[in-house]
């Protein structure tokens, strides 16, 4: 079954899977160089970066190439005392940080993306 937002996000079924850090050739990931130069990388708030991506991120390659850009961002690296408590706060939830993803030209992406959450002109997909 094909992926489909209307249906819950239902994964292809289209057998092995094989990963390229370039992302699918239906929505391939952009480069560093094209991150560098066509794409202005004003972050959406001034505290952005230390608050979304911490010390331990080069900004230079976050979101070029598909890999886990989060795993060693702030959020993901830091552990929260609320996270004891029942039900968990949605700020304990690191299922992210260990999903690949990368920055995609929307218009040459036929799967889905969304906007970037830190940088504003950039969109990005786990689904590459």
């Amino acid at each position: 079954r094909s992926l489909r937002a209307d249906d819950g996000f239902h994964l292809s079924d289209h057998g092995t899977q094989t990963f390229s850090e370039n992302g699918d050739g239906r929505c391939p990931c952009l480069s560093a160089d094209a991150l560098a130069t066509d794409f202005t990388r004003d972050p959406l708030e001034s505290d952005s970066l230390d608050k979304w991506l911490g010390p331990n991120v080069n900004v230079n390659l976050y979101g070029a190439g598909c890999k886990p850009h989060d795993l060693n961002s702030t959020p993901c690296s830091s552990t929260h005392d609320d996270c004891t408590t029942i039900p968990l706060p949605p700020s304990c939830d690191k299922s992210y940080c260990h999903r690949s993803w990368c920055y995609v030209d929307p218009a040459n992406c036929s799967l889905l993306y969304k906007e970037s959450v830190v940088f504003e002109e950039l969109y990005y997909s786990y689904a590459t």
